[in-house]
């Protein structure tokens, strides 16, 4: 039962939202129907000065820590690290390769390392690597992709979301918002993860009247990236458009995404809530639902009350950050709480995503946040 106690840990911390306190408590070793605790040595000075990391994990994903979502996940992997005293490695190929992934996993083997985190896009084409971790010895969990079939090849747990579920409720709710000819931007063909997304958001158009098309891009070729996109729309009259990451949103052509938004990227389309009008009467598009990103706003310049009063109910979807900074409530200058009722009382009743960056151990973060009122998709 080796280094199960770890895995444990690793798992509390990578699924937990709340504030939690951990308490490291003597390890507890299995063997057969025995069990024996190991006292866990008091540190030494030569300790005291070096910190010593109690295990070895490996974290093998198919998505790069550059990328917006994995750089997040890669934060959790870091914090859960320095909370658990352990030593974690992110390691990912540079693009989407399952064959780069076997061979990160088996290098994982070779260092006998005392855990395995892996992703699990493709489970046929991972099956083996997985099976020798697991004949070594090396306890494995996945992440991410892979939640219907991570039994079937012996790990321990998953954390991630039903896949086809999560396209299907996404789907349903387009449909319910009046759209019903929508495309669906899949950055990663044969990841069955994203291909059940999509799978999922076609079911639930149908269910609410409309139908979903499926799109294939690679983001490492950003020009044909948005070429694509925007040839698609064009070519099937979509009305809206769903994406699988972020970094697709960042260089589609997405009508709803980029209206209250003018980053750097030149994609975009308009440059913040003064350019709703125009943009809809160029485009001839009156059937919009906004993404209100009161950080890119507020940064931007734009005047948040007066956004909230004229837009506040076309708002289909709200994102928040402070500002300056762009951490948690709390560490910057914006009145949240008042934007967020103001938006309520407009009529809005949905998800507020929280796209903000830890100003340290990313469940301290969530303390400004009432625990009556956390959501998790």
């Amino acid at each position: 039962m080796r280094r199960l106690l770890f895995l444990v840990l690793l798992l509390g911390v990578l699924a937990g939202c709340g504030g939690t306190t951990n308490v490291r408590e003597s390890d507890l070793e299995v063997e057969g129907d025995q069990t024996a605790e190991r006292p866990t040595p008091a540190a030494t000075p030569e300790q005291g000065r070096l910190r010593l990391a109690s295990a070895r994990i490996a974290a093998i994903s198919h998505g790069q820590a550059s990328d917006p979502f994995w750089a997040i996940v890669k934060k959790g992997l870091d914090d859960a690290a320095r909370q658990t005293g352990v030593a974690v490695s992110y390691r990912a190929p540079d693009r989407y390769d399952i064959s780069r992934m076997r061979r990160l996993i088996d290098e994982a083997i070779e260092a006998n390392l005392d855990g395995l985190i892996v992703s699990l896009p493709d489970v046929q084409g991972l099956r083996a690597p997985i099976r020798r971790a697991r004949r070594a010895g090396i306890p494995v969990i996945s992440i991410n992709s892979g939640s219907d079939r991570f039994r079937d090849l012996g790990i321990l747990a998953h954390v991630g979301q039903p896949e086809f579920r999560a396209g299907f409720e996404s789907g349903l709710r387009m449909a319910r918002a009046g759209l019903f000819n929508v495309l669906c931007v899949n950055q990663e063909r044969g990841n069955a993860g994203l291909d059940q997304r999509c799978r999922g958001v076609q079911a639930g158009m149908r269910r609410g009247g409309g139908r979903a098309v499926e799109v294939f891009v690679d983001l490492q070729d950003t020009d044909e990236t948005q070429q694509r996109i925007a040839q698609a729309i064009e070519n099937s009259g979509a009305d809206g458009v769903i994406t699988l990451g972020a970094a697709a949103v960042a260089w589609g052509q997405v009508l709803s995404t980029p209206t209250f938004t003018n980053s750097s990227n030149p994609n975009e389309l308009s440059a913040g809530s003064a350019s709703v009008p125009s943009f809809e009467r160029e485009t001839g598009v009156g059937n919009l639902g906004f993404l209100c990103d009161l950080y890119h706003l507020a940064t931007n310049g734009d005047d948040l009350d007066q956004v909230v009063a004229t837009y506040g109910d076309r708002v289909a979807h709200v994102q928040i950050a402070d500002a300056p900074g762009r951490n948690q409530p709390g560490t910057g200058t914006l009145d949240l709480d008042r934007h967020l009722a103001g938006l309520a009382a407009a009529g809005y009743d949905g998800w507020v995503g929280l796209e903000y960056k830890p100003s340290g151990a990313s469940e301290d973060s969530f303390a400004w946040l009432p625990r009556d009122q956390r959501g998790a998709a």
